[in-house]
């Protein structure tokens, strides 16, 4: 996790008292490997001292970024499964009827993967992995319908998601994104994941949204539903890790248990949220600071 998110932490456990708890693929054989050797630039912003500073420090000058390099390297989908290797942006296109996008680069590079009218569709496996990165940006082009769909069965259970990253994971852009999983869950990162743009459907039968360290939102449209929590951040291996953090844009969950799951802490500064939710709407053991007028509950 980050600095500037675990200071956050330090401060939003530092609030629970003065707050009312609440109870809160591989990728196929044969695949194409595309390669480029410009890395975009990431900004490290200052760190986080308090929950006010939080809000426009949280997300990085990347994640907010969704503009489409002049060097970026177009990808046509429909020539098959996708192996990316090198640092750089790429411009996925076209319908991959029966495959996967899969990133492994150097725990120090950067991989922006555009989504330009791409549908990515995997009949025994994730559809989009992350196995190493230092950050992997996925960037929903302006005026572009793209999709995700998964298989209801995995050859390789590595990989437990639709869209699963074991790095840091953001998503942005103005495009739409619609994540049909079958197996588990819709979307999952094992570090940070990061929405800061976009009008996002997930639908899943386990979680629509899951990240271990933690889930910021910063904006974009997101629809989820799901057969167990809407949105769950939580981290077997790290104490520190678990949070949920929101300061725009516009969340709706309809889920079959609780819809926002988070170990250690959530923080809702800003956007709408609405929830119907079989189980708790806010499941944390730690604090918990919703802005009024942030949450609906719906019948």
């Amino acid at each position: 996790m980050n600095k500037k998110l675990k200071n956050l932490l330090v401060c939003a456990v530092c609030a629970v008292l003065l707050l009312s708890a609440v109870s809160c693929g591989d990728a196929a054989s044969g695949a194409d490997t595309i390669a480029q050797t410009t890395s975009p630039q990431d900004v490290t912003t200052a760190a986080v001292t308090s929950d006010e500073a939080a809000a426009s420090e949280v997300f990085t000058k990347t994640d907010l970024d969704s503009s489409i390099p002049d060097d970026a390297v177009a990808v046509d989908l429909s020539s098959g499964s996708v192996s990316i290797t090198e640092a750089g942006s790429y411009i996925l296109t076209g319908t991959l009827t029966d495959g996967s996008v899969s990133v492994a680069v150097a725990k120090t590079d950067k991989v922006r993967l555009i989504f330009s009218g791409a549908s990515i569709t995997c009949s025994n496996g994730a559809a989009v992995t992350v196995e190493s990165a230092d950050k992997v940006i996925i960037t929903l082009a302006d005026g572009t319908e793209n999709s995700v769909t998964d298989g209801s069965s995995y050859a390789d259970t590595a990989y437990n998601a639709a869209i699963c990253s074991k790095d840091d994971l953001t998503i942005n852009g103005g495009g739409s994104l619609t994540v049909t999983a079958n197996y588990n869950n819709g979307v999952d990162c094992s570090n940070d994941l990061k929405i800061t743009g976009g009008t996002i459907t997930v639908s899943a039968p386990n979680n629509a949204v899951k990240g271990n360290d933690g889930i910021s939102i910063g904006g974009g449209t997101i629809t989820l539903t799901s057969g167990d929590d809407g949105l769950k951040s939580e981290s077997k291996s790290d104490s520190s890790a678990g949070y949920f953090y929101m300061e725009a844009g516009t969340l709706s969950i309809t889920a079959a248990d609780d819809a926002i799951t988070a170990a250690k802490y959530v923080t809702v500064t800003g956007g709408l949220i609405s929830v119907a939710s079989g189980g708790k709407t806010v499941n944390c053991d730690g604090a918990v600071n919703i802005t009024d007028g942030c949450l609906t509950l719906l019948k």
